[in-house]
């Protein structure tokens, strides 16, 4: 069995989001086509015709991407969230210094004319 991603595409998307009109759905399968199969039966899930219209705002669905996933490696998160982590800490030191740094300057020109 392999993994893949199938992204179910439809609509005309939105303006005030990213990834409006794609409907991602991870599967295990024999192949593509399977994989695609079991996508629609999930995305389908059984509903109406109508009930899969609605997700895309009443548009047709317009087609389907397929990606078979070779790796996966959530300790990429924990890095990602690391690296924001420290950043948001050094945009703070900085601000903060920076600000502390006008006070003093401040303070400076009032009682050192």
């Amino acid at each position: 069995m392999k993994s893949y991603l199938v992204i179910i595409t439809g609509g005309e998307g939105c303006d005030y989001s990213v990834g409006c009109g794609y409907k991602p759905i991870r599967v295990r399968a024999e192949s593509e086509e399977q994989a695609l199969e079991t996508a629609i039966q999930r995305f389908v899930g059984g509903g109406s015709a109508e009930e899969v219209a609605a997700f895309f705002n009443d548009e047709r669905v317009n087609g389907a991407q397929i990606y078979e996933v070779t790796s996966y490696n959530d300790t990429l998160f924990d890095e990602i969230h690391k690296r924001v982590v420290e950043k948001i800490k050094e945009d703070d030191k900085r601000r903060d210094d920076e600000a502390e740094q006008a006070e003093y300057e401040r303070l400076k020109r009032k009682y050192d004319p």
